[in-house]
C-alpha cells in the first residue's frame, strides 16, 4: 500500500513538473512606439509656444494690489491662441475701471506674425498687502488651442 502510494505521488509531481512549463505563459512584448518623424519633431518645434513669467506685483494709489503676468508668445504665425487661466487668489474688478481679468477666465493672443512677444494682463486683489500677494500668488495657464503648446505653465510673484 505505501509502495502505490509513493508511486502515486512520484507520477503526479512528474505530470505536473512536465505540465507546468507548458501551461506557463510568455510574458507579452512590450509595446513599441515608432521613433516620431523628422516632420513630427519640426511640427513640435515650431509650433506655437506659450510662457508665463514671473508676476510682478505692486501697490496702487486706491490700495488694492496689482499683479502683472507676463505671457511669452513664440511662433504664433497668423494664428489667434486661446488659452485658460486662474489665480489661486480672488481677484476683483475695482470701480477706478481699467482692464482687469477675473480669477479665472480664457484669453487670446493674436498670431501678427512676429516670432517672439510678450502680452500681459492685470489682476487686482483687494484685501492683501502687496508682500502677502508676492508671498502667495500663484497664477496658471492650461488648455491652448491651434496646436500650441505650453513651455511653462504655472508663475508666482517676484520677491
Amino acid at each position: 500500500m505505501r509502495k502505490s502510494i509513493i508511486i502515486g505521488l512520484t507520477t503526479a509531481l512528474s505530470t505536473a513538473a512536465i505540465a507546468a512549463p507548458a501551461m506557463a505563459q510568455a510574458p507579452a512584448p512590450a509595446p513599441t512606439s515608432p521613433a516620431p518623424s523628422t516632420t513630427a519633431v519640426q511640427n513640435a518645434a515650431n509650433a506655437p509656444q506659450l510662457h508665463v513669467s514671473n508676476i510682478k506685483v505692486q501697490t496702487s494709489k486706491r490700495g488694492y494690489v496689482i499683479a502683472t503676468v507676463p505671457v511669452s508668445a513664440i511662433n504664433m504665425g497668423q494664428t489667434t491662441v486661446y488659452f485658460n487661466y486662474r489665480s489661486n487668489l480672488k481677484t476683483y474688478e475695482p470701480a477706478t475701471g481699467g482692464e482687469f481679468m477675473r480669477q479665472t477666465g480664457k484669453l487670446g493672443i493674436p498670431g501678427d506674425g512676429k516670432v517672439y512677444k510678450v502680452y500681459s494682463f492685470r489682476l487686482a486683489i483687494h484685501g492683501k498687502t502687496a508682500a502677502q500677494v508676492r508671498k502667495s500668488l500663484k497664477v496658471t495657464i492650461s488648455n491652448p488651442t491651434a496646436g500650441a503648446v505650453i513651455t511653462l505653465g504655472t508663475a508666482t510673484a517676484t520677491s
